[in-house]
């Protein structure tokens, strides 16, 4: 079973049936109308080599950056991160936040794993990591 998340790719859960995991018909499924929009989009903002960058920063930085200290980061003009991070917040991907007059970008909630369930689904007791179906 799938639950939504934050950038519309499913949320998978382990299924079982008397101890045995179960990865047949419906276990892996793919998102598919308007969560498969939300999912498109994500993936379109992380085809940005700045972007895919800044995600990386984000994510190995651990908390929030203020958007002043991240264009001497990227080697890009203010204006040029500031349409970045718009793009990485529209997709779901990063939130903002205010402090006065500053503005602090942070990778959403468990976004990472969301991506990462959306390619490889770890099947925990044969080990092994397996790619989804593509249709």
């Amino acid at each position: 079973m799938s639950a939504p998340s934050m950038i519309g790719l499913p949320i998978r859960s382990v299924h079982s049936n008397g101890g045995t995991e179960i990865c047949g018909e419906g276990c892996c499924d793919l998102p598919t109308g308007e969560d498969m929009d939300t999912t498109v989009t994500a993936l379109k903002a992380l085809a940005d080599p700045v972007r895919l960058r800044i995600v990386a920063y984000l994510a190995q930085r651990g908390e929030a950056a203020c958007i002043c200290s991240l264009p001497e980061v990227f080697n890009v003009s203010q204006p040029t991160l500031s349409h970045h991070l718009k793009k990485l917040v529209n997709a779901g991907i990063c939130e903002r936040t205010m402090d006065g007059t500053s503005a602090y970008f942070s990778l959403t909630p468990d976004v990472l794993g969301q991506l990462s369930a959306l390619f490889f689904d770890w099947n925990v007791t044969a080990g092994q990591m397996h790619a989804l179906p593509v249709e």
